[in-house]
C-alpha cells in the first residue's frame, strides 16, 4: 500500500469525525499534562519546545492535508499541555520548614469549614500569611503558603478574622505505599505548607476584613445546613460551597461502588451542565426580539454570557483543582478546525 493510499485512508477516517475532532484537543492537552507527572525526575523543557516547534512546522508544511494537520495539532496541544503543567509546578512558592515543637503564630482566616459528623464541633481553619512568634522565627516574613489547623473550642470563626493561636504543626506525609495518595503533591499545588492542631483557645485580634467570597461561601453552607440535614446537606454544601468534609465514608464508598464518585467534586461535568443550560436559555431569550437577532451577532454573545455563571460556580467553591484545570484550557479551542 502506497503512502498516498495510507494518507487517503486516514483522511477518510478523520472526515467521518468532522467537527468532533475539536473534542480531541483537550484530550491531547490533558495527555501532555499527564506525561509531565509520569517520570520520577523533572522532565526536560527543551524536549517539549522541540516537539512544539516540529508540530508548528508540520502544520505549516502540511496544512492542506487533513492527516498532517490533525497530527500537528495533536502534537502541538500535547506539548502545550506539558509546558502548562511544568509552568504551574514551577510557579508554586517553596515549601517552608515548619517548627517541630508547638509554636505561637498569628494569621488571617481564609476559609472555615466544620465537621459535625464526629459529634464535636471540629472546625478546620485555613490560615493565610501566618507569622511565627516564638524562637528564632520572630520577625519573619509571612508564609507564602497557607496552614490548615483544626480546633474544637466552640468559637464561631469567620473568614477575614486575624487570630493568634498556639499549635503543633506537621508537614504533609509521604505516600503510604508506592503509587498511593501523594499528599505532598496535593499540598504543593494547593498552596499549603502543612496541617496542625490548635492548643487552647485562639485569640481574636481583628474583626473580619475582606474575604467577602469566603464569608459568602460560609453563609451559603450555613443556610444549606439550616434547611437540609444529614448527607443531603453535606452533598449540597460540597457542590455549591466546596465544603466536602461533612460527607461520610459510607456515602463516599457508596458513590464509588456505583461509579458516581466524580459527582461529589465540582468538575467539568457540573460546569458543562450549567454552561449548556445558560447557553440554551440565552439563545431563546435573545431571539425573542427579532430586531436584535437580525442585526447583532447574538450567536457570538452566547458563549461569553455562558462563561459568567460558570466563572461564579468556579470561584464560589474556592477554585478547587478540577475547575482550575478546565479554566486553564484556552478559549480559542474551536479555532484550529
Amino acid at each position: 500500500m502506497s503512502l498516498t493510499r495510507i494518507t487517503a485512508f486516514f483522511d477518510s477516517l478523520l472526515m467521518i469525525q468532522g467537527r468532533a475532532l475539536v473534542a480531541w484537543l483537550p484530550v491531547a492537552w490533558a495527555a501532555g499534562s499527564l506525561i509531565y507527572f509520569l517520570p520520577r525526575y523533572e522532565p526536560g523543557f527543551w524536549q517539549a519546545c522541540i516537539c512544539a516547534a516540529l508540530a508548528l512546522l508540520m502544520l505549516l508544511c502540511g496544512w492542506r492535508q487533513l492527516t498532517l494537520r490533525s497530527l500537528g495539532f495533536a502534537v502541538l496541544m500535547t506539548s502545550l499541555g506539558f509546558l502548562a503543567a511544568r509552568d504551574q509546578a514551577r510557579r508554586q512558592p517553596p515549601m517552608p520548614a515548619l517548627p517541630s515543637l508547638a509554636v505561637t503564630l498569628h494569621g488571617t482566616i481564609a476559609d472555615v469549614s466544620s465537621n459535625g459528623e464526629t459529634g464535636q464541633n471540629l472546625q478546620r481553619l485555613r490560615i493565610r500569611k501566618a507569622v511565627f512568634e516564638t524562637g528564632v522565627d520572630i520577625g519573619m516574613a509571612p508564609l507564602k503558603r497557607d496552614l490548615l489547623v483544626f480546633t474544637h473550642d466552640g468559637q464561631n470563626y469567620v473568614p477575614g478574622m486575624m487570630l493568634r493561636l498556639r499549635a503543633v504543626l506537621r508537614p504533609p506525609d509521604w505516600p503510604d505505599f508506592p503509587g498511593g495518595r501523594d499528599r505532598q503533591r496535593e499540598f504543593w499545588f494547593d498552596g499549603l505548607a502543612g496541617t496542625g492542631r490548635v492548643l487552647g483557645v485562639p485569640d481574636i485580634l481583628k474583626a473580619p476584613q475582606g474575604y467577602v467570597l469566603g464569608r459568602w461561601r460560609m453563609q451559603i453552607a450555613t443556610e444549606i445546613a439550616r434547611h437540609l440535614s444529614g448527607q443531603r446537606a453535606a452533598i449540597a454544601s460540597t457542590l455549591i460551597a466546596g465544603h466536602g468534609e461533612g460527607i461520610s465514608r459510607e456515602t463516599r464508598a457508596a458513590y464509588a461502588a456505583s461509579g458516581l464518585a466524580h459527582i461529589l467534586a465540582v468538575a467539568g461535568l457540573h460546569l458543562g451542565l450549567v454552561m449548556g443550560a445558560v447557553f440554551v436559555v440565552t439563545r431563546q431569550v435573545l431571539v425573542l426580539w427579532p430586531w436584535l437577532g437580525l442585526r447583532l451577532p447574538v450567536g457570538k454573545w452566547q458563549p461569553s454570557l455562558a462563561y459568567v455563571p460558570d466563572w461564579s460556580m468556579f470561584r464560589l467553591p474556592g477554585s478547587i483543582c478540577p475547575p482550575c484545570a478546565v479554566w486553564e484550557w484556552p478559549d480559542w479551542q474551536p479555532l484550529p478546525f
